[in-house]
């Protein structure tokens, strides 16, 4: 009787000791798992704080470099000196007569026709932009929308030429540059007129426009 009375106290400390390993493991389980969850949290506010300075490291490069790039599209695209391939074709900057010269001033207006005749148009366009602010006249202007085109300014060209067939309807130059000029700029709807115009009126580019309006047609889709 006494054995089975230890036996029943020794189970019971038994599953009192049992209970308490357990209650000791669910405690342990329950720190480990608070404990995890503090670190994650700090992790996450380390990772998020530290996210912040990689990410401006990496974004400054990459902005810098798209920066580059764009300033260089944009150095190719204003200084470009080609034309369209069927413009490229029929311009040719008009011919400086020294006559023309001669009556100017001899000193910037001079510079600027010589530079001009030498191809140096960038630095002829600078001084007969210079000349024509002290004397603006026609023919500075006409070889200042030259020079312009001949580097790929088809635009600047374009609204120069512009007022100056609108002053001056019956100079047929100022047609076919300005036609060109539009050519150029994918605006053949602009174009075909004026070419159409130099063949009715036998003009001195009636034979360039006539070979010229049926390619502007074709790929325009114009009857």
């Amino acid at each position: 009787m006494l054995d089975l009375e230890n036996n029943i106290e020794t189970k019971g400390d038994l599953f009192e000791d049992q209970s308490l390993i357990a209650e000791t493991k669910e405690s342990s389980m329950i720190e480990a798992g608070v404990r995890y969850a503090t670190l994650i949290e700090k992790l996450t506010v380390i990772k998020d704080a530290d996210s912040i300075p990689k990410r401006r490291r990496l974004r400054t490069p990459v902005l810098t470099a798209a920066a580059f790039l764009l300033l260089i599209v944009a150095f190719f695209w204003f200084n470009r000196n080609e034309l369209d391939p069927v413009v490229q074709k029929y311009f040719q900057p008009y011919e400086s007569i020294g006559g023309v010269r001669s009556i100017e001033s001899p000193n910037t207006l001079h510079e600027a026709y010589k530079l001009y005749d030498q191809e140096k148009y960038r630095k002829a366009i600078k001084l007969f932009e210079k000349s024509i602010e002290n004397d603006p006249t026609e023919t500075k202007k006409f070889f200042l929308a030259n020079a312009n085109m001949a580097i790929g300014k088809t635009q600047i060209a374009a609204e120069i030429l512009e007022t100056l067939t609108f002053d001056n309807p019956e100079d047929y130059r100022f047609w076919w540059y300005l036609s060109l000029c539009y050519l150029d700029l994918k605006s053949d709807d602009h174009a075909i007129p004026l070419l159409e115009e130099l063949i009715d009126e036998e003009s001195n580019y009636q034979i360039k426009a006539a070979e010229l309006l049926p390619q502007i047609k074709n790929r325009s889709g114009s009857n």
